[in-house]
């Protein structure tokens, strides 16, 4: 099944590279209603591809929360408003040049374990009951957490400006309560 990276964009929960016997190096997406979907191209590529499908510049991005945040590599994406990507170390590369970064939307995390299964140290929990092993710790996993919510507060200030910034919280707060 082909993967329409445009008309499932508001669907993805996570992404990560994965080995494929068959052909290498490709991209794991996975979607809240479910589906998986093996897109055959590396993560770099597919990640430059995602942001453009947002109208977004990531190095723009890496740069100006990067700053915020005093970190250089590992910086949380933010695409839209409850829409903000984790990057997590989700395997161990084969090859050099091979990524092991992962990305995990904010939202769609519902618990961090500190077991993982076949080397991994944590394991993270999803909304829709699906569970993805990482090699950063628990600790390290919660961090990223703690820096991705910083910079979804800073993204609500600079999209929706100060006088309406308590406002649009309030309504994000009633919404998550209705969900839920």
């Amino acid at each position: 099944m082909s993967f329409d990276l445009a008309k499932h964009k508001r669907q993805i929960q996570a992404f990560y590279p994965a080995y494929l016997q068959s052909t290498g190096n490709v991209t794991q997406v996975d979607t809240i209603s479910g589906e998986s979907y093996v897109v055959q191209t590396s993560l770099r590529t597919f990640l430059n591809r995602f942001c453009s499908c947002f109208a977004v510049d990531r190095s723009a991005l890496q740069q100006r929360y990067g700053q915020l945040t005093g970190q250089k590599n590992i910086i949380p994406l933010p695409l839209g408003l409850s829409y903000i990507f984790i990057p997590l170390q989700i395997r161990q590369p084969l090859l050099p040049g091979d990524g092991a970064t992962g990305y995990v939307q904010l939202h769609r995390i519902k618990d961090i374990t500190d077991e993982g299964e076949n080397g991994c140290k944590s394991t993270i929990h999803l909304a829709d009951g699906r569970q993805l092993s990482c090699f950063n710790t628990a600790e390290t996993v919660r961090k990223h957490v703690q820096a991705a919510r910083y910079i979804y507060e800073i993204y609500l200030q600079d999209f929706c400006g100060s006088l309406q910034y308590r406002e649009m919280l309030s309504v994000l707060g009633l919404l998550r309560r209705m969900i839920k």
